[in-house]
């Protein structure tokens, strides 16, 4: 089986102005690709992702804290329901404040797991 790089012995030249080259340098480091791997996914229409870092990490922290407040506030009306049921004080405001913390936290995971998927397609 030969490697995919074995076959690579044509070369195309393309002439660009100065802005247009360093455009396409910038796009292609920050998908991580060579400049010829870039051309070549724009060329035949596959996926380039790029992730602008700057962006990306404040809203992965964000995200995180959201996920350890939600996790410590359910933990907190968890040990509540438990207590009320034994002491026979169930109150519906509990359990409705569970459910919405629960859908907060599955948001949140949602949104941790897109930025996931963006960051291995890159």
């Amino acid at each position: 089986m030969t490697n995919k790089m074995d076959n690579r012995n044509r070369k195309i030249t393309i002439r660009f102005d100065e802005a247009t080259h360093k455009e396409i340098t910038k796009q292609a480091e920050s998908a991580n690709l060579s400049v010829s791997e870039y051309i070549r996914r724009l060329l035949f229409g596959r996926a380039v992702t790029l992730i602008n870092v700057r962006e990306f990490l404040p809203i992965l922290k964000s995200s995180i804290a959201e996920q350890q407040q939600t996790g410590n506030n359910i933990n907190q009306l968890a040990r509540y329901a438990n207590y009320a049921e034994k002491n026979g004080i169930v109150n519906d405001e509990i359990i409705v404040e569970f459910n919405r913390l629960q859908r907060e936290r599955i948001k949140t995971m949602r949104k941790i797991e897109e930025l996931n998927r963006k960051i291995m397609k890159a």
